[in-house]
């Protein structure tokens, strides 16, 4: 949820655009490798609440 959280929040989706600003560096800071199919699923699950 933190990922779609700065993805939406810098991308313009609620306001303001913020450019420059690029959400996949979460995963290069934290040293792992996104598994955007499992992100993308709780993405949808979260959508249903």
């Amino acid at each position: 949820m933190c990922y779609r959280s700065l993805k939406h929040n810098f991308d313009g989706t609620y306001g303001k655009v913020y450019s420059g600003i690029n959400p996949d560096l979460l995963f290069k800071e934290l040293g792992i490798e996104p598994d955007m199919e499992k992100i993308d699923y709780y993405i949808l699950l979260d959508e249903l609440f």
